[in-house]
């Protein structure tokens, strides 16, 4: 999920630095299960044709449904990845998502202290459990699926339990294994108008510098919260803000469509759309998004058809329903 700054000459304008590493995240579901062997299989091959080197698991367990195995249990998520071996692709691991963190956010800041403390015991059960049966192919760092938006942790008191939250998780991960400390933790970050891109720059350094923790800055565009030009003036304050290696670009490829009465679906976006948005982040930071936003979208066609599932949202804006 790295960077660098040269690229292939014609490959992309000379100002923007091409990633070292892609990665896109995959929001697991049950349905997901029903892939065969020759799914799982054609899937790796995408993932690697389309240049794909690190999957991100957005979660592990979301509520009380696990998707990784316990005590003897294989669970179908590590069986499907043994058909992955020798593709290259890389791990990176989701760990505990409770299905009200959402609702959690609009309660008091007890409530909230006390639900992320819940969070940080199961997501450490997770991660321990992960180092004690690893999957089969290499993780190479972690995600902290609760994501950072700049409404619900304005205030210094809600700055300061994020601050304890993420460092209690970054802590408490890398001293699972020998080793450990050196694995990098991801979480996301978006932006929605409500604060001013200084501002939520400045509190994306703050947790950086105390926790470790490195940013997925998503941009929003597939939800069409804010304009492209506002968007932009988001991109640029965090690039100038956070030193390169604290953060990374998330591209969402899909589009959120809205229809009265209907529950809002979320539509893979077209090639040209992704282009633009890719274009938007080279202008905007001098670097290009390193992962994308979906899995669930962009290979749509290769994934068991979904059924109603509680689906959270993926960008903080809120899609609530997801494939």
């Amino acid at each position: 999920l790295g960077a660098r700054a040269a690229q292939p000459p014609g490959s992309a304008p000379a100002r923007c630095a091409l990633p070292s590493q892609r990665g896109i995240i995959w929001q697991p579901w049950a349905r997901h299960g029903e892939l065969d062997e020759a799914g799982w299989q054609a899937l790796g091959r995408e993932l690697v044709r389309q240049n794909y080197t690190h999957v991100l698991l957005q979660w592990s367990s979301y509520g009380s449904y696990e998707f990784w195995p316990r005590q003897q249990q294989m669970g179908w998520l590590a069986s499907g990845l043994q058909h992955w071996r020798g593709t290259g692709l890389k791990l990176v691991a989701g760990l505990h998502m409770a299905e009200d963190y959402y609702g959690a956010l609009q309660q008091s800041d007890s409530a909230l202290r006390a639900h992320l403390a819940a969070t940080r015991t199961r997501s450490l059960a997770q991660a321990r459990q992960i180092v004690q049966r690893p999957p089969p192919l290499e993780v190479e760092g972690w995600y902290l699926p609760q994501e950072i938006d700049d409404l619900n942790w304005r205030s210094p008191g809600r700055q300061r339990m994020l601050r304890t939250f993420l460092s209690a998780m970054t802590g408490g991960i890398a001293s699972l294994a020998p080793g450990m400390d050196a694995a990098p933790v991801y979480a996301s970050a978006f932006f929605s108008g409500a604060s001013t891109p200084r501002e939520f720059a400045r509190m994306l350094l703050n947790m950086h510098r105390a926790s470790g923790v490195i940013w997925l800055v998503q941009d929003g565009l597939g939800t069409g919260r804010l304009s492209e030009e506002r968007t932009a003036e988001y991109l640029r304050e965090i690039a100038r803000a956070l030193p390169p290696a604290a953060w990374r670009g998330l591209l969402e490829s899909f589009d959120e469509v809205r229809a009265e009465g209907q529950p809002p679906r979320f539509e893979p976006s077209d090639e040209a759309t992704i282009a633009r948005r890719a274009a938007l982040w080279c202008a905007s930071t001098g670097r290009q998004a390193s992962v994308m936003f979906s899995l669930n979208q962009r290979m749509k066609g290769m994934l068991p058809a979904p059924t109603p599932e509680p689906s959270p949202p993926a960008t903080g804006q809120k899609p609530r329903s997801r494939q």
